[in-house]
């Protein structure tokens, strides 16, 4: 089944220098990203997982980026289920995200796609 208000936030990170990049991604997988949530009373029915990607190939600022899918968000208890109240949700993991990335370098802006659909081939 088609998850609906599927939404990916992707946050590039940039890391310190001289960060071991193998501890980096297992502290990642292993620690950072299962204790990463949002907790807000006005959410319901939502499901979140994370992804760790890599850039290959050539010299970058942001070697990594860390995208978080949010399925079926649902914000409850609003006459504003708009834009705003989204914007809030995405907010509060913005500074989540920010906090988690902090010991190890730095984000670069967030992007926000909301996913259409899939097709398989």
């Amino acid at each position: 089944m088609y998850a609906r208000n599927r939404y990916v936030c992707s946050y590039p990170i940039a890391l310190l220098a001289r960060t071991d990049l193998a501890a980096f991604e297992q502290a990642m997988l292993e620690l950072v990203m299962p204790q990463t949530r949002l907790l807000r009373r006005n959410l319901a029915g939502l499901s979140i997982d994370h992804r760790l990607l890599r850039f290959t190939g050539g010299r970058r600022t942001f070697r990594y980026m860390w995208e978080i899918a949010l399925s079926d968000l649902q914000v409850i208890g609003s006459d504003l289920a708009s834009e705003e109240q989204y914007e809030r949700v995405f907010r509060d993991l913005d500074l989540a995200v920010e906090r988690a990335i902090e010991p190890w370098g730095t984000l670069g802006r967030r992007q926000v796609l909301m996913e259409v659909g899939i097709a398989s081939v």
